[in-house]
């Protein structure tokens, strides 16, 4: 009788690790993607067209627009100036979330200094594997989606990846399947002791 619900609860605990899988990047995509937006950044910081042109894609969602790489590339080098203190950096953890379209949304505050003036905006990275790397497909902040009242769409979510989110709801989980299977367990010993009493 103990088979039973011992057999229920790997049968429980199965699923929730599929249904983990499904939803959440693993630990290896996460710091490849990470280590990827960082390197996009330090390109930004330097200015190195040659490394943004590495990193983006053939064609980005650039700023609220559909643009080919070589446009992109010219809008960033119009806006450098060559008299100007300029730095970028992200200063909070990059937050990812997963699309069923193989995309990964990057979430993160810039910091952004231009001579004496430091801004920072709440932007992102849109990510996506083309087979043999990453590379950028959408790039933005909050502030200009919202001057240009620009909806971002990208379908169904599979899932955000944080350590804070998976390891709470991966606990709370865990902890629903050790509750069900001590009641199951419970329940059929009660019934062995009842029939064990009928039949002495």
């Amino acid at each position: 009788m103990v088979q039973k619900p011992l057999l229920i609860f790997l049968l429980f605990a199965s699923l929730l690790k599929a249904q983990t899988e499904q939803q959440y990047l693993n630990e290896a995509e996460k710091n490849t993607i990470q280590d990827f937006v960082w390197d996009w950044c330090d390109a930004c910081d330097k200015w190195n067209l040659e490394q943004l042109g590495k990193v983006y894609g053939d064609n980005v969602l650039f700023y609220g627009k559909e643009l080919p790489k070589e446009k992109c590339l010219a809008k960033i080098s119009a806006a450098y100036n060559p008299n100007e203190v300029f730095r970028q950096e992200i200063i909070s953890p990059i937050r990812l979330t997963a699309y069923a379209s193989g995309i990964v949304k990057a979430d993160f505050i810039k910091r952004v200094v231009r001579n004496d003036l430091a801004k920072h905006y709440p932007s992102y990275l849109l990510v996506k594997h083309n087979g043999s790397k990453y590379e950028v497909v959408g790039e933005s902040d909050r502030v200009t989606d919202d001057k240009l009242n620009y909806k971002l769409d990208l379908g169904p979510e599979l899932g955000s990846e944080s350590n804070e989110l998976v390891s709470k709801e991966t606990s709370f989980a865990w902890l629903w399947a050790v509750l069900v299977v001590l009641i199951i367990a419970a329940v059929f010993i009660f019934r062995k002791r009842k029939r064990i009493k009928r039949n002495p």
